[in-house]
């Protein structure tokens, strides 16, 4: 899944809601996030926090619509736009994973 904030009447998820374009804002805020999957099914997610690691910034999102959570590396592209892409190296994504587990239970602040 890829997240790209874009729209089709090219304004950003960091508009003022009441703007007369015909995009749905139900799910719009700073934090939020839609993605998409290879099918182009759409799935609201939170973004919880991010955690940079070895110069990498990932970010850890929360499902809107059920128990799923996921890690993700986030790229900025710029101030108004952000990627997040999938970590498709399985030794990466678990030594992110541990690592975010570690601070979890550490209670850390994010």
């Amino acid at each position: 899944m890829t997240d790209k904030h874009e729209h089709d009447c090219d304004c950003t998820d960091l508009h003022d809601h009441d703007c007369d374009c015909d995009h749905d804002h139900e799910f719009e805020d700073d934090n939020i996030v839609i993605l998409i999957d290879e099918e182009g099914n759409e799935y609201p997610f939170e973004i919880l926090f991010t955690i940079e690691i070895d110069e990498k910034t990932y970010a850890v999102l929360a499902s809107l619509e059920g128990e799923e959570a996921v890690i993700m590396e986030l790229i900025a592209e710029s101030e108004e736009e952000i990627e997040l892409r999938e970590i498709e190296d399985e030794e990466e994504y678990q030594r992110v994973a541990e690592i975010v587990n570690e601070e979890l239970a550490k209670g850390e602040d994010f």
